[in-house]
């Protein structure tokens, strides 16, 4: 069976910023063509230090149906420190959610459907 969607590729997502206080989002994938997207509000954080985390750097991770996978995130605080964290852990996640400013997280979820296959 064939499905529509290429089975490899590189998964990302990237940030725009302009001098406007609205950054631009995207997304990117195999197959998937989307335009840059607008913040849903006007960022009033003043930031301090921002940073993107990976979760699996650059090893290979195998993805089981019906588990959802931090895979990166992108975070801001307004402090002048900022702590590791594994994003493997759902603790640490949530933990880094309630210390920092801003927190945007690159989530998979892969799930089987027949009539996708078809």
């Amino acid at each position: 069976m064939k499905t529509r969607w290429p089975k490899k590729g590189h998964l990302g997502f990237g940030i725009i910023n302009s001098n406007t206080n609205k950054p631009l989002y995207f997304l990117y994938a195999p197959g998937v063509n989307l335009e840059p997207q607008n913040h849903s509000g006007e960022s009033t954080v003043e930031r301090s230090m921002t940073t993107w985390d990976y979760a699996f750097k650059d090893k290979k991770v195998t993805l089981p149906l019906d588990e959802e996978k931090v895979l990166a995130a992108y975070r801001s605080t307004t402090s002048n420190e900022m702590r590791m964290v594994d994003l493997s852990d759902p603790n640490d996640v949530k933990k880094m959610i309630q210390e920092d400013s801003e927190v945007l997280l690159l989530k998979i979820l892969i799930t089987e459907h027949i009539d996708a296959l078809h």
